[in-house]
Protein backbone atom coordinates (compact mmCIF):
# COMPACT_ATOMS: atom_id res chain seq x y z
CA UNK A 1 0.00 0.00 0.00
CA UNK A 2 2.69 2.41 0.58
CA UNK A 3 4.38 1.61 -2.70
CA UNK A 4 1.09 3.02 -4.41
CA UNK A 5 0.78 6.24 -2.07
CA UNK A 6 4.19 6.31 -3.44
CA UNK A 7 3.29 6.47 -6.60
CA UNK A 8 0.42 9.03 -6.19
CA UNK A 9 2.57 11.36 -4.92
CA UNK A 10 5.01 11.23 -7.36
CA UNK A 11 2.16 11.64 -10.08
CA UNK A 12 0.63 14.32 -8.14
CA UNK A 13 4.06 16.03 -7.76
CA UNK A 14 4.29 15.48 -11.38
CA UNK A 15 1.49 16.81 -13.03
CA UNK A 16 2.06 20.05 -11.03
CA UNK A 17 6.08 20.38 -12.17
CA UNK A 18 3.97 19.93 -15.35
CA UNK A 19 1.39 22.34 -14.83
CA UNK A 20 4.28 25.06 -13.71
CA UNK A 21 6.42 24.40 -16.53
CA UNK A 22 3.70 25.09 -19.25
CA UNK A 23 3.17 28.54 -17.19
CA UNK A 24 6.26 29.47 -18.63
CA UNK A 25 6.53 28.04 -22.21
CA UNK A 26 7.82 29.82 -25.29
CA UNK A 27 6.01 30.93 -28.13
CA UNK A 28 7.65 30.98 -31.24
CA UNK A 29 6.45 32.79 -34.04
CA UNK A 30 7.35 32.63 -37.98
CA UNK A 31 6.10 34.33 -40.79
CA UNK A 32 6.95 34.74 -44.61
CA UNK A 33 9.06 37.42 -46.09
CA UNK A 34 7.48 40.28 -48.30
CA UNK A 35 8.51 39.50 -51.85
CA UNK A 36 8.19 42.55 -53.00
CA UNK A 37 9.03 46.19 -52.52
CA UNK A 38 12.63 47.25 -50.98
CA UNK A 39 14.10 44.45 -48.64
CA UNK A 40 13.35 44.13 -44.90
CA UNK A 41 16.02 45.35 -42.48
CA UNK A 42 13.60 44.48 -39.68
CA UNK A 43 10.79 43.73 -38.59
CA UNK A 44 8.11 45.39 -36.40
CA UNK A 45 5.69 42.91 -33.74
CA UNK A 46 2.63 43.91 -32.99
CA UNK A 47 0.98 42.31 -30.02
CA UNK A 48 -2.99 42.17 -29.41
CA UNK A 49 -4.77 40.74 -26.47
CA UNK A 50 -8.31 41.76 -28.34
CA UNK A 51 -7.47 41.65 -31.86
CA UNK A 52 -8.25 45.74 -31.99
CA UNK A 53 -5.68 47.12 -29.82
CA UNK A 54 -2.28 46.30 -31.13
CA UNK A 55 1.07 47.44 -29.53
CA UNK A 56 4.39 47.28 -30.74
CA UNK A 57 5.74 44.55 -28.72
CA UNK A 58 9.16 43.85 -30.52
CA UNK A 59 11.23 44.35 -32.75
CA UNK A 60 13.49 41.17 -34.49
CA UNK A 61 16.41 41.18 -37.72
CA UNK A 62 14.74 37.60 -38.57
CA UNK A 63 11.09 36.71 -39.56
CA UNK A 64 10.86 34.73 -36.27
CA UNK A 65 10.34 36.07 -33.03
CA UNK A 66 9.85 34.49 -29.46
CA UNK A 67 7.80 35.42 -26.90
CA UNK A 68 6.59 34.37 -23.39
CA UNK A 69 3.32 35.24 -22.89
CA UNK A 70 1.76 36.79 -19.81
CA UNK A 71 -2.05 36.92 -20.62
CA UNK A 72 -3.84 34.72 -23.27
CA UNK A 73 -5.55 34.58 -25.66
CA UNK A 74 -3.76 37.23 -27.66
CA UNK A 75 -3.11 37.91 -31.45
CA UNK A 76 0.22 38.52 -33.32
CA UNK A 77 1.18 40.78 -36.63
CA UNK A 78 4.13 42.24 -38.33
CA UNK A 79 5.41 44.55 -40.74
CA UNK A 80 8.44 45.08 -42.26
CA UNK A 81 10.64 48.14 -42.22
CA UNK A 82 13.22 49.13 -44.35
CA UNK A 83 16.81 50.40 -44.85
CA UNK A 84 14.91 54.23 -45.01
CA UNK A 85 12.88 53.68 -41.76
CA UNK A 86 9.57 53.05 -44.01
CA UNK A 87 7.61 50.60 -42.68
CA UNK A 88 5.29 48.39 -45.43
CA UNK A 89 1.52 46.97 -44.37
CA UNK A 90 0.82 44.92 -41.23
CA UNK A 91 0.33 41.27 -42.22
CA UNK A 92 -3.24 39.93 -41.26
CA UNK A 93 -3.41 38.84 -37.53
CA UNK A 94 -2.45 35.95 -36.39
CA UNK A 95 -4.99 33.59 -35.03
CA UNK A 96 -5.89 33.80 -31.32
CA UNK A 97 -3.04 31.85 -29.01
CA UNK A 98 -5.25 30.49 -26.25
CA UNK A 99 -2.44 29.65 -24.51
CA UNK A 100 -2.07 25.93 -22.93
CA UNK A 101 -4.62 23.85 -21.30
CA UNK A 102 -5.66 25.19 -18.48
CA UNK A 103 -5.46 23.59 -15.02
CA UNK A 104 -6.82 19.66 -14.31
CA UNK A 105 -8.71 19.21 -11.28
CA UNK A 106 -6.84 17.84 -8.19
CA UNK A 107 -6.32 13.87 -8.56
CA UNK A 108 -8.44 11.29 -6.34
CA UNK A 109 -8.27 8.01 -5.73
CA UNK A 110 -11.07 5.93 -7.70
CA UNK A 111 -9.64 2.37 -6.87
CA UNK A 112 -7.06 0.30 -5.52
CA UNK A 113 -6.38 -3.01 -6.30
CA UNK A 114 -4.17 -4.83 -3.09
CA UNK A 115 -1.19 -7.06 -4.03
CA UNK A 116 -2.38 -10.67 -4.44
CA UNK A 117 -0.89 -11.65 -1.34
CA UNK A 118 -2.48 -9.15 0.49
CA UNK A 119 -5.81 -10.22 -1.58
CA UNK A 120 -5.55 -13.54 -0.46
CA UNK A 121 -5.19 -12.97 2.92
CA UNK A 122 -8.16 -10.20 3.75
CA UNK A 123 -10.45 -12.84 1.58
CA UNK A 124 -9.15 -15.49 3.82
CA UNK A 125 -9.46 -13.40 7.08
CA UNK A 126 -13.25 -12.92 6.01
CA UNK A 127 -13.88 -16.12 5.17
CA UNK A 128 -12.81 -17.31 8.77
CA UNK A 129 -14.73 -14.72 10.00
CA UNK A 130 -18.05 -15.93 8.54
CA UNK A 131 -17.19 -19.28 8.81
CA UNK A 132 -16.21 -18.25 12.93
CA UNK A 133 -19.36 -16.84 12.95
CA UNK A 134 -21.69 -19.56 12.02
CA UNK A 135 -20.05 -22.00 14.55
CA UNK A 136 -21.17 -19.92 17.44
Amino acid sequence: MARKLNTLVLLVFAVAVFANAAEAAETRWTWSEPTTGSPVMFYNVFYSPDGTNWVLQDTTHTNTWVFQPQDYPYQVSVSGVDAWDREGPRSDASEPDLGPPGQPGIPTIISIILGAIAGISITLLIVGAFLGWFRK
